[in-house]
């Protein structure tokens, strides 16, 4: 499993895990987690949409 995380105000992060799914968790605060499943078609897009956002984290 990998995450890349992003600092704000909220704490967003994607983990992927080597399928066509990317989970989105987004944290406000001390809130409870909101889990988003965003889906692809292949595996190298679902792949070049964690990099490419972790990068720019």
């Amino acid at each position: 499993m990998q995450t890349a995380d992003r600092l704000a105000p909220e704490q967003e992060r994607f983990e992927y895990h080597g399928s066509t799914i990317v989970e989105r968790i987004l944290t406000v605060k001390d809130s409870i987690p909101r889990r988003d499943w965003l889906l692809f078609d292949t595996v190298e897009e679902a792949a070049d949409f964690f990099y490419e956002n972790q990068a720019s984290g």
